[in-house]
């Protein structure tokens, strides 16, 4: 818990990675003590991080296959966590569920040790960040909530479920590396799952990861095959305003792609046809 507070410093990330902090935070994943998971994987989420804050808009243009994105500066942390193991035990952790109240424990026990008044203020703080809008361009909210405490207690009692998936937004955002880790270790089915029977949070974080693993044209035709299609549809239609917007922006994210694709396609069909063309004149 104490490097979970830690590691919401940028400045402090790398050096917790290099003084060897990750591979005991992806084994703290498979934990039995109550609220030990939960809090492992908000560290692991944070120090997966480029910046301050973990994306939150999750949608952009489809790359090309050909595009190497620059490299980010989580980027070394996040293979990390996956060379120990974590993405998998992540993935697996997303049929679990837990005794949530836990990991507030947590939180108060790292607030009296480490003297810090506001430890569960900032995790707070990280839920209010990860509930608002996912992109200040759709649909911003008007009206801020009038009550700042619910957003502490509704991240204080985040379960395993909504947790793990928050945190492999995290270590999908913007790294193509972890997209494709994620889908090759079959992390599609049970964010599906989750979006389809979760808890409000829960759909709304795993509909956010599916938005993030479809930054590429390729993934996102796997995330369609996949069965994404009906359950986003089922979300635009029942889910939170949230995870209405979150839908709605990953089927619009899907269709630029699929129209990237096809003008692909007819640019290699037209290339083969004037190979043809000069063969024949030839």
């Amino acid at each position: 818990a104490a490097l979970a507070e830690v590691g919401a410093v940028p400045e402090t990330r790398d050096a917790i990675a290099q003084a060897k902090g990750m591979e005991p935070l992806v084994n703290s994943l498979s934990s039995t003590v109550p609220g030990i998971p939960e809090v492992a994987a908000l560290a692991l989420a944070r120090l997966a991080r480029d910046g301050v804050e973990s994306g939150e808009d999750g949608g952009a243009e489809p790359e090309d296959e050909n595009f190497e994105p620059p490299p980010m500066p989580g980027a070394r942390r996040r293979a990390e966590i996956h060379a120990y193991g974590g993405v998998t035990r992540l993935i697996d952790m997303l049929a679990q569920r837990s005794y949530p109240g836990m990991a507030k424990k947590m939180w108060a026990m790292v607030a009296s040790v480490m003297g810090i008044v506001g430890a569960i203020e900032a995790a707070g703080s990280e839920t209010e960040k990860h509930t608002t809008n996912p992109n200040p361009n759709l649909n911003p909210n008007p009206n801020p909530n009038p009550n700042p405490g619910s957003e502490m207690k509704e991240y204080t009692t985040i379960g395993v479920q909504e947790q793990v998936a928050a945190t492999l937004c995290d270590i999908t955002y913007g790294d193509r590396a972890m997209q494709d880790a994620m889908i090759e270790h079959g992390a599609i089915p049970p964010l599906l799952s989750l979006m389809r029977m979760g808890s409000q949070l829960g759909q709304e974080y795993a509909a956010r990861a599916i938005w993030h693993l479809c930054a590429s044209v390729h993934n996102q035709g796997v995330v369609v095959n996949g069965g994404a299609l009906v359950e986003l549809v089922a979300l635009s239609r029942t889910g939170s305003e949230k995870a209405q917007e979150l839908s709605a922006a990953v089927i619009s994210d899907l269709a630029r792609g699929a129209i990237v694709e096809r003008e692909r396609q007819m640019k290699a069909m037209g290339g083969q046809v004037r190979h043809e063309n000069d063969s024949s004149d030839s």
